[in-house]
């Protein structure tokens, strides 16, 4: 039997898709968290001082979405055909650019950089908000407004729910002319495989 451990900080950020697709896919893996402190002191055992890193039978994965992929694809959740798996990279991709665009406006929002959060709101989340979120309604309008990617679920639709979940804890206002977005988020965590995790998980603020 494979023996998983993630290795991430007590966060969701980018580990999070990551957990949501292993409890998916009824996968057993050790989730070790990390504190801050602690994390500094064994960052340098880890190729690139960096997680999520996924161990499989003590082998290291690092990256994100090449630790999604390589999950999805066992379990049927990369896109059924070359096309399909072009899209949810592509999807994966932009979800990244978007994540990335907003970290400095939740860095403040969460405290870990001084600055005034409103302010923060005004010249750094807002823009990115009026960028990503019309091209991520463009995705899901192709697929019947279902799924993002592709007419069926992929991995890709747990990155950009959690990803959004995260700007409507902050800005709840900003979907206000978004409720096909919000829809989407319930739509994803309302999963059967799903939903027990997230009822139990830690409660962090990112």
């Amino acid at each position: 039997m494979v023996v998983y451990k993630l290795h991430y900080l007590d966060s969701r950020g980018r580990a999070e898709p990551i957990r949501m697709l292993l409890f998916y896919c009824g996968i057993k893996f050790e989730d070790i968290r990390y504190e801050p402190e602690k994390w500094e002191s064994i960052k340098n055992s880890f190729v690139f001082q960096k997680v999520p890193v996924l161990e499989i039978d003590g082998k290291k994965l690092s990256q994100s979405v090449a630790i999604m992929r390589y999950l999805a694809k066992q379990h049927r959740l990369a896109g059924n055909n070359i096309f399909d798996q072009a899209r949810v990279d592509e999807a994966a991709d932009v979800i990244l650019d978007f994540h990335d665009a907003i970290i400095p406006y939740l860095s403040v929002a969460v405290k870990v950089v001084p600055g005034d959060v409103h302010e923060s709101e005004k010249e750094i989340l807002q823009p990115a908000l009026d960028k990503y979120f019309p091209i991520l309604r463009k995705f899901l309008s192709e697929n019947n407004g279902t799924y993002l990617a592709t007419k069926y679920l992929t991995f890709v639709d747990f990155q950009a729910a959690d990803v959004l979940f995260t700007v409507r804890n902050f800005c709840p206002h900003g979907f206000d002319h978004y409720a096909d977005l919000s829809s989407y988020i319930n739509r994803i965590f309302n999963l059967t495989r799903l939903r027990r995790y997230l009822e139990a998980r830690p409660k962090t603020e990112v």
